[in-house]
Formats: structure tokens, sequence, C-alpha cells
């Protein structure tokens, strides 16, 4: 399954890797210019739900009842508030998006930019410069802005949150999509801990990071049922 940013695809492949079927949905975004310059652009999360369920329900039944295993991937940048359980809290913000470079009154920078420069020093680490779509620039907007939902919530990638959609399990990390977010020190294999001080934010807020394995969990039972898989 891969969740892009213009549209969703499934495919199923045999043991030689060979495409046997695929479908394809388009992906619920909603893109809004708020003022020059920058542009808010989310997925709908419950309209992604039903277009992955309609996805699967596409593919031919005879097929999906022999599916081995499932793989996510998708868009690495942007974020998404999930709960202790995996729950989505909010629609998904896409790498696109560009709200983290507006400069709130009383500010000389955008915090963006203020996040760029706390991150600076530690670019060998994270393995990159920080992009305005990436969660390292979003969330410290989202928070300045009033915009965190309670006191329940975990930031998320958007793969991280469809394998915890399809397997009724809370929100993990892999390596790839915690480097995604820009404030992750590969090298030591845990969250930038200046950039969280700066931000106001404990490690606890984002998902852990697992190494890669070979099977994450099984699929939720309602998951398989609705969609006519099978669980294991």
């Amino acid at each position: 399954i891969d969740v892009g940013s213009s549209g969703c695809k499934a495919v199923i492949v045999d043991e030689d890797c060979k495409t046997i079927a695929s479908s394809q949905r388009p992906t619920p975004t909603t893109v809004l210019s708020v003022a020059p310059g920058v542009t808010h652009v989310e997925v709908d999360i419950q309209k992604l739900q039903e277009s992955l369920a309609g996805l699967l329900r596409d593919l031919p039944a005879p097929m999906r009842n022999d599916v081995a295993s499932i793989g996510v991937a998708g868009q690495m940048h942007g974020m998404m508030f999930v709960d202790d359980d995996g729950a989505a809290l909010s629609d998904f913000i896409t790498w696109q998006d560009t709200r983290s470079t507006t400069v709130f009154a009383g500010r000389t920078a955008s915090l963006f930019d203020e996040a760029t420069t706390i991150l600076a020093p530690h670019r060998s680490a994270t393995g990159g410069d920080l992009r305005a779509g990436m969660l390292g620039a979003l969330l410290p907007f989202l928070k300045h802005a009033g915009a965190l939902p309670g006191s329940r919530w975990i930031a998320a990638s958007l793969p991280d949150y469809v394998v915890a959609w399809l397997t009724g399990t809370p929100v993990r990390c892999d390596p790839s999509n915690a480097a995604a977010t820009g404030i992750f020190d590969l090298a030591h294999h845990e969250w930038v801990a200046p950039f969280l001080d700066w931000c106001g934010i404990g490690a606890e807020r984002l998902p852990p990071v697992v190494p890669f394995e070979p099977v994450v969990a099984s699929l939720h039972k309602s998951r398989a049922a609705q969609q006519g898989l099978p669980r294991s």
C-alpha cells in the first residue's frame, strides 16, 4: 500500500515480485492559500480511511484471501496527531504545507527559521536540512498557535499511522520515518534534545523509534474482516 501525495495505490505481487493485481484511489487532499507564500495542505483522515478501505476492496477477492503480508509506504514528511492507542486526533499536514514559515506577531523570524538555527549544529546527526513541511518545523508552529489537541497526543507520520490503523496498535516509528522529521539523531538513535528543550515538548510526545522488523503486527480482526484479508 502506498499513500502518495495525489493518490493511494495498492498492488498484489507474487513470489517473483510480479504485479498480479492493482488498484488506485485519490488521496483526499485540501489545499488552502491563506497568505502570500503560505499554503495549508492537509489530508482528511476520515476520508483517507474510506479510500484505503475501498482501495483494498477493489482488489480481486480470491487474491486478497491469499495475501501473506502487507507493506506500507507513503509521504515521509508532514505530521498528524494520534492518541496513545494510535487513533487519529487530527488530519495529516503534508510535506507541501508552508504554514511554519509564518512570522507571528511580536517575533522577528518564523518558527521554521528558529528551528533551523537550533538544528544547524546537529545536521551531521540528523542527516539533512529542515524543511517547512517536516514535523520539526510544524510541531513548534502548532504549539505556538495553540493547536495542540489536548493532553494525550503523539506527533506521527502518515505511514506509521496507517500501520497503526491497519493493526489496531499504538504508533511506532521506523528509523527512515524518524529521519524524515528533521529532528532525529541517527547516530545516537534518539530525538534531538536541544530541539525538544527549545520547543518545550517532551520526548514522550514523539513515537518510539523501533528497528526495521520483517513483521510489525497482525491485521486487526475488524480490518481483516472488512477487507476480506487474512488476519495473520
